[in-house]
């Protein structure tokens, strides 16, 4: 009989959890709804964030034929004259303004840089043989053999003069004893053209678009380390070719950025331009 009322003790304790039970259970069913839905979502998010990796399928296009135009355009260009903006991140150096670009091939070179309020910032200039270096309020300008490269020195790019002033115009930069393979991208009408040097373990890789076969990117890697990218757009037609009017190139500790608002190609510049008057004062310090 001392049962009875224990028992009734135990339901009523009993009572609370036992409702929770239920609430639980019948909550259960939208909560795992809800988690899938969300699981759902993430699914189709992260896909839609992966990144699409291209398919290179080997081009019906002859080889020889493509390498014969990105010659030619080499051989084409042997001046231009550009009017921009500029940005420069490399090493130790920062700065950005209006450029004024002058450039003879192979090798000849001037950039002068304005501030925002037409103060000089940069003078650079290369006559192929000794270049000059010098910023405006500084008491000392730097001068030596223009052989390694004055742009190399000047923002710390991996490039000599000819291929950096070539990759300036949009023109890729000469090779030497490579193999040359050609693959289209499946989706799209582009090529990608791939020039190698097995003994030097040197490969550069250039996007084409198009019938133009227009040039977007240059990559150049060797062994495993990248040597520098440039990415070109927005492109103007002049003479027959396309030239961008955005360069953004990537290498080393370097990052540069120019938009161009003129740009002109195969002017007569006279030779003095490639030479820099400097101030009475200015201290030559070779390099």
């Amino acid at each position: 009989m001392n049962s009875g009322p224990g028992l009734n003790l135990d339901r009523k304790a009993m009572g609370p959890e036992l409702k929770w039970r239920r609430l639980s259970k019948a909550a259960a069913g939208p909560l795992r709804l809800v988690s899938l839905l969300i699981n759902v979502y993430l699914l189709f998010f992260f896909s839609g964030c992966a990144k699409e990796v291209p398919i290179y399928e080997p081009a019906d296009l002859p080889v020889s034929l493509v390498v014969a135009r990105l010659e030619q355009r080499q051989n084409h260009l042997f001046s231009f004259r550009a009017v921009g903006t500029i940005r420069v991140q490399g090493g130790k150096q920062r700065w950005s303004g209006k450029a004024f670009l002058l450039s003879e091939f192979p090798d000849s070179l001037r950039l002068e840089v304005v501030g925002l309020f037409g103060n000089p910032l940069l003078y650079a200039v290369s006559d192929g043989h000794q270049f000059t270096i010098w910023e405006p309020g500084r008491k000392h300008a730097y001068q030596g053999l223009a052989s390694s490269g004055t742009l190399a020195r000047l923002i710390k790019f991996p490039l000599q003069d000819r291929e950096a002033l070539l990759l300036l115009a949009g023109i890729v930069p000469p090779w030497h004893q490579v193999q040359a393979k050609l693959f289209r991208l499946s989706d799209d009408e582009s090529f990608m053209l791939q020039l190698e040097n097995k003994p030097a373990r040197l490969r550069q890789r250039i996007w084409l678009e198009g019938e133009d076969l227009i040039v977007t990117r240059i990559e150049r890697v060797q062994g495993n380390e990248g040597k520098f990218e440039a990415k070109f757009s927005d492109f103007v037609s002049i003479d027959g070719s396309f030239y961008p009017r955005s360069i953004v190139m990537e290498g080393g500790q370097a990052h540069l950025s120019i938009r161009y608002q003129q740009f002109a190609i195969n002017e007569d510049l006279d030779a003095s331009v490639f030479h820099l008057a400097l101030p009475e004062g200015i201290e030559i310090v070779p390099r």
